[in-house]
């Protein structure tokens, strides 16, 4: 899509990515669990604590893959749901993609 003055529209990195099908999907039965409209796609109950590990692993993965800019980090950690095995194995597979 474009813009008014005729640029391409940005779109987080999320919305343009899609997994492998082999990769494991993320929030399976958790949307009973999710606050409700307008709200993250974080339970209310976790905010904090996913916050919390969400700087933590995030911290982890930008040591481990460097070459990752942090909003593409972030991205796969909302993809994820915080899981950094699975962060870590996105990330790894689009490594292994361009080799």
């Amino acid at each position: 899509t474009f813009s008014r003055n005729n640029h391409p529209s940005t779109k987080p990195f999320s919305s343009v990515v899609v997994p492998s099908v082999d990769f494991p999907a993320t929030l399976g039965n958790k949307k009973s669990e999710l606050s409700g409209v307008g709200s993250s796609i974080v339970p209310k109950s976790n905010e904090t604590v996913w916050g919390n590990k969400f700087s933590s692993v995030s911290r982890q993965l930008k040591g481990r893959y460097s070459w990752a800019d942090d909003s593409l980090i972030e991205d796969i950690m909302a993809a994820v749901d915080g899981d950094f095995y699975k962060a870590s194995s996105f990330l790894e597979a689009m490594v292994c993609s361009e080799n």
